[in-house]
Formats: structure tokens, sequence, C-alpha cells
């Protein structure tokens, strides 16, 4: 079923105009050692190389860093899943996953001019601070 799964994925960036002047392919998901929930090839913002992209990886629960999902049709604007943040209830910096989602913004503003990013936490309340309690972030 992986084979079917990444080949459907391959036609969807492909659709989607990926990779493109703001958008790059990463391989550092290939074998499933960085993200083993994520497919293979991933779509990250052009600005940063990998070694960049595993610093902010791990500042994310399991390395489910943001990458992008689905890039609308018109107007380009980005869609991007990821996990929490790890930072706990002390709430420290975590300045690589900081300037990661600043990254993300990068490529929204120069497609389209959005100045906004909007970080949605889908879990119920209850969910997400229990995850702040066990020192794995949510998204406020």
């Amino acid at each position: 079923w992986r084979s079917e799964s990444c080949a459907r994925l391959a036609r969807d960036r492909v659709r989607m105009g990926l990779p493109n002047r703001w958008w790059r392919e990463t391989t550092l998901n290939a074998k499933w050692g960085l993200a083993p929930t994520y497919p293979r090839v991933l779509i990250v913002p052009r600005q940063f190389d990998d070694d960049f992209v595993q610093k902010a990886a791990v500042q994310r629960s399991l390395s489910r860093f943001p990458v992008l999902s689905f890039l609308h049709p018109r107007n380009k604007a980005p869609v991007c899943r990821s996990a929490q943040p790890m930072m706990g209830m002390t709430s420290r910096s975590m300045p690589e996953d900081e300037a990661y989602l600043h990254g993300i913004l990068s490529c929204a503003i120069a497609i389209n001019g959005a100045a906004q990013l909007h970080i949605v936490d889908a879990r119920p309340q209850m969910n997400a601070l229990a995850n702040a309690a066990a020192r794995k972030g949510y998204e406020s």
C-alpha cells in the first residue's frame, strides 16, 4: 500500500505545482526515520536546508514538524500539518521551531501577500492541557 500512497502523493505534488520557487522537496524521511507517520518525501520552505529542518523537527512531538499538506489552487494559501511543540509547561523558547513557522509565513507572503499565519489546535482543550502537563506543549 505504501508504493500506491507514494504515487498518489507524487501526483498531488505535481497537481499543486510543487516543488516551486518557495517550497521544496526533502527526503529526510526517506526511510521513515525522522517522522514515522509522515510520507517519505516532504514539502518544506525552500529557505531552510535539511540540517535546519532536522533541528526544527525535534522540537515537535514525534518529530512531526509542520510540512505542507495542501496548497490552494488559486491563492496558493498553504495548509501545513504538525504535532504540538515540545515546549512543556515552562513555555521554553524553541528558536528553530519559531523560525520555521516564520518561514512558512514568508512563503505565504511572497506568494499571495498573506500577512497572517493561523495556527489551529484541533484537539479538545482538555487533551491539549494534559499534553502541556506532560511537557508536550500545545498551540494557543
